[in-house]
């Protein structure tokens, strides 16, 4: 019983773990997209700014 409780609690620990790696990947990548949309906007009023002094 003792030999049971033991692995679950190491089951545990590891499961743990991988949710917290989870939890900083999605951090990371949500922090990623939002300078990428941010630059995509930058960039996109660039363009158009670029686009109306050609006219």
């Amino acid at each position: 019983m003792l030999k049971q409780l033991d692995v679950k609690d190491q089951q545990i620990s590891k499961l743990q773990k991988s949710l917290n790696q989870q939890q900083q990947l999605q951090l990371a990548t949500f922090s990623e997209n939002q300078q990428l949309r941010d630059r995509v906007q930058e960039l996109s009023g660039l363009l158009e700014v670029s686009g109306s002094t050609k006219k």
